[in-house]
This record gives C-alpha cells, sequence and structure tokens, in this order.
C-alpha cells in the first residue's frame, strides 16, 4: 500500500518535539472537503484520499511548514484508521504491517506534538460525516510472534502431509506463530516428483478444541506470510 511509505517516511522525518505548534481540530466542515467527489463507502477511495494527504504533509514537512505538514498527516492517519476498523467490522483483514505502519505514524504525530484528543476529536467529525462509528484511534498491537514448540510442530504436520500430492517426503523448515495463527516452511514434491521449492503452509487454532487446521499454501515468503496473517 502506497500510504505506509508515506506514512514511514513522516514518522522519521517528524520526530522532532513541535510542543509550540499546535494542530488544530479537523472539523466536519473541513472533512467534506476532503471528501468532495469521494465514493466514501468505497474504502480503495478513501484509502487514496488518505495517501494522497500523507504525501502532501512529507512535502509540507521538507519545505519547513511543520504545522500544516502535521495537520495533513491526522488528515491521513484518522481516515486511514477509519477504512481499516471499518475492512475489519467486515471481516476483512487487514495486513499486519500495514496496521504497524498506522501504529508508526500515530506514535510519530503524538511524539510531535499532536494531541491524542485533537486526533479523537478529529475522528469523532469523521463519523458524523459518515454516519458511520468513529474510528477509536487506540493503537492495536499484533500479538506477539514465537517459534512453534515441538509438539505444536507435530500436530501441524499431520496436518500439512494430509493436504499434500505426496505426504511423505515433505522437508519442513520454520514454523512460527502469531496469536491463533501459524506460518509453516515447506519444500513438497508435485505431481511430477520434484519439488517445488519452499513454500509456506497457514495454519489456524482453534481455541476451544486446541486442535490445528488449514494447512493450505502460499507463495509467500516466511516474514511476509507472518505479516499477513490474522
Amino acid at each position: 500500500m502506497l500510504i505506509r511509505f508515506a506514512i514511514i517516511m513522516f514518522a522519521v522525518l517528524a520526530s522532532a518535539p513541535l510542543r509550540a505548534q499546535p494542530v488544530e481540530l479537523i472539523a466536519a466542515e473541513e472533512w467534506r472537503e476532503v471528501l468532495a467527489g469521494v465514493t466514501t463507502d468505497d474504502d480503495d477511495s478513501v484509502l487514496k484520499v488518505a495517501t494522497r494527504h500523507s504525501v502532501e504533509s512529507t512535502t509540507l514537512l521538507n519545505a519547513g511548514n511543520r504545522s500544516a505538514a502535521l495537520h495533513d498527516s491526522v488528515i491521513a492517519l484518522v481516515l486511514t484508521r477509519h477504512v481499516f476498523e471499518r475492512k475489519e467490522r467486515k471481516g476483512t483483514p487487514v495486513a499486519n504491517q500495514d496496521v504497524a505502519a498506522v501504529n508508526g505514524l500515530q506514535t510519530a504525530l503524538v511524539a510531535a506534538g499532536m494531541s491524542p484528543g485533537v486526533m479523537r476529536r478529529s475522528a469523532a467529525n469523521l463519523g458524523v460525516i459518515l454516519g458511520e462509528a468513529p474510528t477509536t484511534m487506540v493503537i492495536k498491537s499484533r500479538p506477539a510472534q514465537r517459534p512453534a514448540t515441538a509438539a505444536e510442530r507435530a500436530a501441524m504436520t499431520t496436518v500439512i502431509r494430509g493436504r499434500l500430492i505426496d505426504p511423505t517426503s515433505p522437508i519442513f523448515g520454520r514454523a512460527d506463530i502469531v496469536g491463533n495463527q501459524a506460518c509453516f516452511t515447506v519444500n513438497a514434491r508435485n505431481r511430477l516428483g520434484a519439488y517445488t521449492g519452499n513454500r509456506e503452509a497457514v495454519l489456524y487454532l482453534n481455541p476451544k478444541t486446541h486442535t490445528w487446521t488449514g494447512g493450505g499454501m502460499i507463495d509467500y515468503p516466511h516474514g511476509v506470510c507472518l505479516d499477513t496473517i490474522h
């Protein structure tokens, strides 16, 4: 997502305290201007607006207009968080690296002197304009990543073998767990008997039965797999 790169850039540049440069609340009237001509129930359209303001904030920051840069970055932050929470309500996953980038921007803004109250009230005004529940502006942490235990690996390999064309000869690599999901590196044979190279099996832990399910393969590197599971 383009906004991620602009957010990371701003987070680095905005680290200096700006306590003497307060940023105004984003009122309902300004949100109407920001979203003029935008299909507000389309997540991608709203994220494009957020990306534009994030890029503009970096340009303003480099030009020395730090107060205006903060203001544009708050617009980007609130819009992005609103879309992410709307996606969650729909059951649409948001990549962990995108959530982490937005968390980083919000943390940088607070460090730069932005009042959390201003951000929350700005988010509330956006919710009024959209007729939707406002984003909470709460920084959400991803569950800690940890390697699978020997017992967990054994249980997961049983599930994975059951989905392979040739269950007798897979080469198993790293298995790491984030919350109730896991990525397990597997190199298995295809129908021609040749190894396909490392792929990632994604598994899910049923917290009630404590059993692993899933095991479908994706062609992501292990780290990317961990960043995208929820």
